[in-house]
């Protein structure tokens, strides 16, 4: 989905997680994160899981569907076939 925000997640340790969000309004050009933390990775796709479900809530509620959508709905079918319809 479209926005000025992403993050990246990588491995910091034996199951530990770094997340490090950015904001590019002007560009991809912003290099520093404007918020680190560390995360296990169970807590952190738990908490993606439970985001992608609440969106598509949203959307399904008020009949917004595009290619967005579309893709999270197949992502999230890959964790849980059933709930992702």
């Amino acid at each position: 989905m479209d926005g000025p925000y992403h993050f990246t997640a990588s491995a910091a340790g034996p199951d530990v997680w770094r997340v490090a969000c950015f904001e590019s309004r002007d560009g991809p050009s912003v290099l520093n994160a404007i918020a680190e933390f560390t995360t296990d990775p169970v807590t952190f796709l738990d908490s993606a899981v439970a985001a992608a479900r609440g969106i598509l809530g949203y959307c399904d509620v008020r009949g917004w569907w595009n290619a967005d959508t579309d893709r999270l709905r197949s992502a999230l079918s890959f964790v849980d076939p059933k709930g992702a319809s």
